[in-house]
């Protein structure tokens, strides 16, 4: 099973080989340098799989190739910049 993730403007989407989707992260934009990261959801049937901690890893990469902080309206978010204090830089 081929999986892949896609960056289309404020949303992490995650994909299977068939295009069909089980997992996203939503961060619309605050202002020009700031994103609010809102949502993030996996599909019961694949939850468990670290996808969720996967997406995230690739938002935070994002974010910092692009010079963005992020606040946190998540609540797993939160979870996830509490268990990486590394990656609070963009906070």
């Amino acid at each position: 099973e081929f999986l892949t993730m896609i960056l289309i403007e404020n949303q992490l989407l995650y994909l299977l080989e068939d295009n069909k989707m089980v997992a996203y992260i939503s961060f619309p934009k605050v202002d020009a340098n700031k994103v609010n990261i809102t949502h993030t959801y996996t599909h019961p049937s694949r939850r468990g799989e670290g996808i969720a901690k996967e997406m995230m890893d690739v938002l935070y990469d994002h974010l910092k190739e692009n010079n963005l902080k992020a606040t946190l309206s998540c609540s797993y978010a939160v979870f996830y910049f509490n268990r990486h204090q590394e990656k609070r830089d963009v906070l």
